[in-house]
């Protein structure tokens, strides 16, 4: 008997890794192009500005993603001989294709809009108000 079918050991953390992967699924190209192109687009006060920093920060966190992946992949692989996500038995190179999909190819196509979206508001969050911009004397003290 295998120590995959041990109800003792692979449900919990299966469920686990599950969980977790589901999470970065959904709230992961939020944190990782939404935030850094907000924050850059409000202090740059430029689009351009922060839509460079939601890509940088793509292209510096998907390949980590890609390569945590692949290592959890393997190690849950030994325990249960399934896949990462979806832990149903399929041969260990199934793992590699499902990373380079999900990692690769749909997180930046799914966080490319966080980014603009991001850069956008950030830009305009730090803009002066409109009334400020037209009569500049307004706003200087004596």
């Amino acid at each position: 008997m295998r120590a995959s079918h041990d109800p003792r050991i692979t449900p919990a953390g299966q469920q686990l890794v599950q969980g977790l992967a589901a999470l970065w699924f959904w709230f992961g190209p939020v944190t990782v192009f939404f935030f850094p192109a907000f924050v850059a687009g409000w202090v740059g006060r430029s689009f351009r500005s922060g839509l460079q920093a939601g890509i940088w920060a793509g292209i510096a966190s998907l390949p980590l993603t890609y390569a945590l992946w692949l290592h959890e992949a393997l190690r849950l692989y030994a325990i249960n001989g399934g896949l990462l996500w979806f832990g149903d038995g399929a041969p260990e190179g199934e793992n590699l294709s499902a990373a380079l999909f999900w990692a690769l190819r749909f997180a930046p196509l799914l966080g490319l809009p966080f980014a603009v979206i991001g850069a956008a508001t950030g830009a305009n969050a730090a803009r002066p108000p409109a009334a400020q911009a037209q009569h500049p004397a307004a706003t200087i003290k004596p």
